[in-house]
């Protein structure tokens, strides 16, 4: 190597030494993964979606088997706060039936004065206890339960799950109490998007044995409903 070399070299070594080392670069942050909505949550954040909206279609498709046997199909209309249509067709009990119930805000087709509540009872009813309750209720003439209030403290879910979600859905799985009694079991479905109850499956006993519900739900957020659709 010449001399001239070596001095380069001994010079770009020296210069090396003394230049300062680069500062170290902080560690980037790692993000924790969002916690998982518990099952409470969802299940809160579903009926306050319900309620709401300003006005709902809810398409349903229902079947009961085991101790009683029922198949029936049908919606329910309700414009927000105090309108509400329920028309179902199809068979209870083995009999045919035809279920007509309207709510104008001042008057319902039962002759009665409008209950404060009925628009609550039947949205709480369904996310808690499904629809076939009312439509039980119905079908004996009288209006929806717990439609003058209290519903909420009525029907119960008690001990609330959320299983893992599948494509498209999020379960969620409770018990269900009703007048501070063990009524059933209930998995609840609701759509992975909106939050919406989807459908559910019901495990209802009685003394006498027990029945399974099914129910599946299009539910219609804030679409336009005709006035007309609640003449008594």
């Amino acid at each position: 190597m010449t001399r001239l070399a070596r001095g380069l070299l001994c010079s770009l070594c020296l210069a090396c030494a003394q230049a300062p080392k680069p500062a170290p670069q902080p560690a980037p942050e790692v993000q924790a993964a969002p916690e998982p909505a518990s099952a409470t949550t969802l299940f809160s954040e579903a009926e306050d979606a319900l309620l709401a909206a300003k006005s709902l279609t809810i398409e349903a498709v229902i079947e009961s088997t085991g101790l009683f046997e029922a198949k029936l199909e049908g919606f329910v209309d309700i414009v927000a706060p105090d309108k509400i249509r329920i028309a179902f067709d199809g068979t209870f009990g083995g009999e045919p039936v035809r279920v007509r119930y309207v709510a104008d805000g001042v008057r319902t087709s039962l002759g009665e004065d409008a209950p404060p509540e009925v628009v609550a009872a039947v949205l709480i009813g369904m996310t808690r206890m499904g629809l076939l309750h009312n439509l039980a209720v119905l079908i004996d003439g009288k209006g929806p339960d717990h439609a003058g209030g209290g519903v909420r403290e009525w029907v119960v879910p008690k001990e609330l799950r959320a299983p893992p979600p599948r494509p498209g859905a999020r379960p969620i799985e409770f018990a269900l109490e009703v007048a501070g009694q063990p009524a059933g079991d209930v998995q609840l479905w609701l759509g992975d998007e909106s939050l919406l109850p989807t459908g559910r499956v019901q495990t209802v006993r009685f003394e006498e044995g027990s029945m399974t519900v099914h129910e599946r739900y299009l539910i219609h957020v804030d679409a336009p409903i005709a006035s007309d659709r609640f003449a008594l």
